[in-house]
C-alpha cells in the first residue's frame, strides 16, 4: 500500500495540515483505527494493515508522523502496529478537519488530485489515435488532432478524473462515513486508485497505471457500505454464507477491494431505473436504538445507493436516531418501494436521500408533496431542507424550459448561475443538471440580462486572457494568477464573479482590487 500512498503525498498533509490541527492526549487511538466496534472482533485494523503489508510502518510518511509524535510526547515508538495506530490517528485528525473545513478540504484534494490524476505527459498517444478512430467510425472522416485540440483533449482527461477522484474524496471524509474506520478508508481508497475500466459483464475491474486515461471508478454508496459490511464480518468470525454468493465469500478473506468491490457491483446489477408505478405509500420509521435488521432487510436488492443496506451501518446509524423511510406501493399495492430516506441524529435531521443519481430525490418524487407534507413535523428544524425542496422545484422548471427552448427570465437565470446563493438538493452531490443546462448556453448573454445589460458582451470575461486584456468589467467564475509575482500592468476587472488568487505576489503595492469579489 506504501507504493499507493506514497511519501511525498503524505509529508504534504502533515506538513500543510496537521501544524494547525495539533495532537489531542485525551483522544483514544483504538477510537480512530477502529471506530466501529462489533463484540468478538479479532484483530486490530492496524493488524489487518500490517498483515496487507508488513512495510507500511516503515515507509517515509508513517515515520515522519512517528518523528512528530514523539517531539510533542517524548515516547518512542517501535512496534509496528502502534506506529500504524499513531499514523492512523493523524489520518483521521485529518478527515475530521477536512470535513468540517473547506479550506483544509479543498488542500486535501489538491494534493491528493496531483499525486493520483494523470499529468498531461502522460497521455500515451494511443488515447488520442482511438479519438481519431471513433471520429471516422461516427462519419468524420479522417480527423487530424493539431496541438490545441490534443490539449482540450487531454484536459477533458484530466478533468474527468478529478472529478471522480474528488467525488470518493468528499465521501470518505463526509459524516456519512463517519462511522468507518479509519483502517477501512485507508484500504478501501488506495485500493480504489489502483482500479481502471469496471466491466459490467463479469464485475472485474481494469488495472490502472500512470498511462491509463480513464476516470477513477465509479463511486456507489450502498456498494462501499456493502464492502465494509462484508469485510467487518468476516473478521468478527461471523458466516459469510449469508451473502447468498460463493464467488463473493470465497474473495472475502483476500481482502482485494477491487474484486470484492467489483463482485458486489456486479451483483447489484446496477441498472437504470424504470419509471415508479405511483409516488403513493406510506412512512415507516425506525426508533432509535431498535433492530437494525428489519431496515436492512427492507432495503436489500432495491438499488438505493444508500449504505444504510450494510448490517454495521445501519447498526450504527439507528444508534444515533430514528431513520424514516418512505416506500411507495408496488405492484400489489404493498409499501415496499424505498423513495426517500431521512436519517436523524438525536433530535437533528442529519441528511434525506433519494434513490436517483448521487441520492438525489427521482423526479417523480420530486414534484409531488411527499417531502414537504413530512418537513411539518420537523418544524424549525426544516428550514434547510425547505431550501432544498424549493431549490429542486426550481430546477425542475428551468429544465422543462431549457428543453422546451423556452427563455428563462433574469431570475432563473440567477438562480440557474447561483449568483445569490448556492443551489442545494438533496444528493451527496451537486445536481448535475445545472452543469448540463449550463454548457448548453450562452453565458455572456446570460450575464448581460443578470446585470440589466449595464455590460456589453465585449465587457464579460470567461477566460484569463479576456480578463487581464483590460476590457473586461466582469469575469465569470475563478481566476487563478498565482504564478504572478508582480502588479506591474495588471488590470483587474470590476467585478469577479467567484475567486481570486494572486497568492504568489512579492508585493501589494499598487495593487487595485476588484470593487467586488463574490468569492474568496
Amino acid at each position: 500500500m506504501s507504493k499507493v500512498l506514497t511519501a511525498g503525498c503524505m509529508i504534504a498533509l502533515m506538513v500543510l495540515i496537521l501544524p494547525s490541527v495539533g495532537t489531542s492526549a485525551d483522544v483514544s487511538c483504538q477510537q480512530f483505527y477502529i471506530n466501529i466496534r462489533i463484540k468478538g472482533i479479532i484483530k486490530s485494523g492496524t493488524q489487518i494493515l500490517h498483515e496487507k503489508d508488513p512495510r507500511l510502518h516503515t515507509s517515509v510518511f508513517v515515520q515522519r508522523t512517528i518523528n512528530k509524535y514523539k517531539q510533542t510526547s517524548g515516547i518512542t515508538l517501535s512496534r509496528p502496529t502502534d506506529k500504524l495506530n499513531q499514523w492512523l490517528d493523524a489520518l483521521t485528525k485529518i478527515s475530521v478537519k477536512a470535513e468540517s473545513s473547506p479550506r483544509i478540504l479543498e488542500q486535501v484534494k489538491t494534493i491528493l488530485n496531483n499525486q493520483f490524476v494523470i499529468k498531461p505527459k502522460e497521455i500515451p498517444e494511443s488515447y488520442f489515435e482511438l479519438q481519431k478512430r471513433l471520429a471516422r467510425e461516427r462519419g468524420y472522416g479522417d480527423v487530424k488532432l493539431n496541438e490545441a485540440q490534443k490539449n482540450k483533449l487531454s484536459l477533458q482527461v484530466i478533468t474527468e478524473q478529478k472529478k471522480s477522484l474528488e467525488s470518493w474524496i468528499e465521501y470518505l471524509t463526509s459524516k456519512d462515513t463517519s462511522m468507518y474506520p479509519m483502517w477501512i478508508k485507508y484500504w478501501m481508497f488506495t485500493g480504489m486508485t489502483r482500479l481502471s475500466k469496471f466491466n459490467v459483464e463479469n464485475g472485474i475491474f481494469g488495472n490502472r497505471d500512470k498511462g491509463t486515461t480513464a476516470p477513477f471508478p465509479e463511486l456507489n454508496h450502498e456498494a462501499l457500505g456493502l464492502v465494509v459490511d462484508s469485510v467487518l464480518k468476516f473478521y468478527n468470525r461471523s458466516s459469510l454464507e449469508e451473502l447468498n454468493d460463493p464467488e463473493l465469500q470465497k474473495l472475502i478473506p483476500g481482502m482485494n477491494f477491487g474484486k470484492i468491490y467489483g463482485r458486489i457491483l456486479f451483483n447489484l446489477g446496477e441498472k437504470n431505473k424504470s419509471l415508479f408505478k405511483t409516488n403513493q405509500g406510506k412512512w415507516v420509521v425506525y426508533a432509535q436504538g431498535s433492530d437494525h435488521r428489519p431496515l436492512v432487510k427492507s432495503l436489500e436488492g432495491q438499488n438505493t445507493g444508500w449504505c444504510t443496506v450494510g448490517e454495521s451501518t445501519a447498526k450504527l446509524q439507528l444508534d444515533k436516531g430514528d431513520f424514516h423511510v418512505y416506500y411507495s406501493l408496488d405492484d400489489k399495492g404493498n409499501p415496499t418501494i424505498p423513495r426517500i430516506a431521512i436519517r436523524m441524529e438525536g433530535n437533528e435531521l442529519a441528511e434525506l436521500r433519494g434513490v436517483a443519481a448521487d441520492q438525489n430525490l427521482d423526479p417523480q418524487i420530486n414534484q409531488s408533496t411527499v417531502v414537504s407534507e413530512k418537513m411539518k413535523e420537523f418544524g424549525s428544524k426544516a428550514d434547510m431542507f425547505r431550501k432544498k425542496d424549493h431549490d429542486m422545484k426550481m430546477l425542475n422548471q428551468i429544465e422543462v424550459k431549457h428543453k422546451n427552448r423556452i427563455a428563462l427570465n433574469k431570475e432563473e437565470i440567477k438562480f440557474l448561475y447561483e449568483v445569490d446563493s448556492k443551489i442545494q438538493g438533496f444528493g451527496f452531490g451537486k445536481d448535475p443538471r445545472i452543469e448540463e443546462i449550463k454548457l448548453q448556453r450562452e453565458i455572456k448573454d446570460d450575464f448581460v440580462i443578470v446585470y440589466d445589460h449595464k455590460y456589453t458582451k465585449d465587457e464579460i470575461s470567461l477566460t484569463r486572457e479576456e480578463a487581464l486584456s483590460g476590457k473586461a468589467k466582469i469575469h465569470v467564475g475563478n481566476l487563478d494568477l498565482s504564478d504572478l509575482t508582480t502588479v506591474t500592468g495588471l488590470k483587474l476587472p470590476d467585478i469577479i464573479d467567484g475567486n481570486l488568487n494572486l497568492s504568489r505576489l512579492i508585493s501589494a503595492e499598487g495593487l487595485k482590487l476588484p470593487i467586488i469579489i463574490k468569492g474568496n
